[in-house]
C-alpha cells in the first residue's frame, strides 16, 4: 500500500522523499518523482513527517527503534505516522517511548487494500496525540478519502482489529451462503 500512498503523495504536491531496504523500491519511487534516500540517517535529515507501511508492530519496532532505528535519528516534534495492522498494547506503549523521545506518533491504520491506496480511496483510522492528528491529516487525506480521529493512542489499533474481524465474520457468512 506504500506505493499508492506515495502515488497519491506526488499528485497533492507532498514531496515524497523515500527508504527502503529494497532498491528495486527506491528505482520504483525515482520513476514516480519521488526522492529515493540510501539509508534511515539521511532520511531522518530531511523530513519531519515520516509515515511508515510496514507489515505489523515486529517490523514497525525495527524501523523505529531496531539497529539504525529512525528515532533517535530524527529532529524532536516530528511526526511519525504508522500505518500498519499493530497490538493496541504496543501502540499506547510506543506512543510513551516515542513522546519521551519528542516524537509524535499518529497511529493510522488503513483499510481499502492495494487498489484504494492507489486511488487514494482508503480508510484511515487514526490515533493518538491530537496536535499531531491534525498536522497529519493533510497528509493522511492525500491517500485516503475517509480520515477519521478516533481518540487516544491505540484507538486506531482497536478499530483495526474490530474490523479485521467483521471481515473474517463476513467471509465466513459468505462461504455459509455458498
Amino acid at each position: 500500500m506504500g506505493r499508492g500512498a506515495a502515488i497519491n503523495l506526488l499528485k497533492h504536491k507532498f514531496e515524497v522523499i523515500g527508504f527502503d531496504v529494497r532498491k528495486e523500491s527506491l528505482d520504483w519511487l525515482q520513476e514516480q518523482g519521488g526522492v529515493p534516500v540510501p539509508s534511515i540517517e539521511q532520511l531522518a535529515s530531511k523530513v519531519k513527517i515520516v509515515i511508515s507501511f510496514v507489515v505489523n508492530s515486529e517490523q514497525t519496532e525495527s524501523v523505529l527503534y531496531g539497529n539504525s532505528g529512525l528515532i533517535e535519528k530524527l529532529s524532536k516534534e516530528s511526526v511519525v505516522i504508522v500505518c500498519s495492522t499493530m497490538d493496541p498494547t504496543y501502540v499506547k506503549n510506543l506512543c510513551e517511548r516515542m513522546s519521551k523521545d519528542g516524537i509524535a506518533l499518529v497511529d493510522a491504520p488503513v483499510t481499502g487494500g492495494a487498489s484504494g491506496a492507489m486511488k487514494g480511496t482508503l480508510t484511515i483510522m487514526g490515533s493518538g496525540d491530537p496536535t499531531a492528528f491534525e498536522i497529519a491529516r493533510p497528509v493522511l487525506a492525500a491517500f485516503g478519502s475517509n480520515v477519521y480521529y478516533l481518540g487516544a493512542a491505540g484507538a486506531g489499533a482497536q478499530m483495526k482489529v474490530l474490523n479485521q474481524l467483521l471481515c473474517g465474520v463476513h467471509l465466513a457468512a459468505a462461504g455459509e451462503w455458498s
